[in-house]
């Protein structure tokens, strides 16, 4: 069974009530990190011999904490974390044909996570199934989209499942 596990962009309101949007601030680490590498390069400039092999690697660390630090303006580090536990919850994506559109509904409506990971999958197919599964296996929803011209609309609602 394929199963593909991304970081998609949070939507605020996409997901259950009980899984909320973490946002982690970057500024202080690549601050950090520019700081670390401005201190060696003050060190560096102050020190007679810059041929030395010590020092090569000093500046080769130099190099890699900027880098690190301009990268680290990049990341976005948004996570969904279900709110009881304060866990990180994670999103698997399931892609079916349209013709096992009643069994999915069916596993939704059971609440049976255990049969409808079972189903096979089929990646040219027109339905999505989005799986959230918090890391301590306490909390596990689901929802049905299907494809239209636009992408995927949502079929169903967030389907709390009862089987992890």
């Amino acid at each position: 069974m394929k199963t593909m596990t991304e970081v998609v962009p949070v939507k605020q309101g996409d997901y259950p009530e009980c899984v909320k949007e973490l946002k982690s601030n970057n500024l202080v680490q690549t601050l950090l990190w520019l700081l670390i590498a401005t201190v060696l390069f003050v060190i560096y400039s102050r020190q007679q011999d810059k041929s030395s092999v010590l020092v090569l690697m000093q500046m080769a660390l130099i190099v890699v904490c900027a880098i690190m630090g301009v990268v680290n303006l990049f990341i976005n580090n948004n996570k969904l974390v279900y709110s009881p536990t304060g866990s990180v919850v994670k999103k698997q994506l399931y892609n079916f044909n349209i013709a096992m559109k009643a069994d999915l509904l069916l596993c939704l409506e059971e609440g049976n996570v255990s049969r409808l990971r079972a189903l096979k999958t089929d990646d040219a197919g027109g339905l999505l199934v989005e799986l959230l599964e918090s890391d301590d296996h306490l909390f596990l929803a689901a929802r049905l989209s299907k494809y239209e011209p636009h992408g995927y609309v949502p079929k169903t609602d967030w389907v709390i499942m009862k089987s992890l």
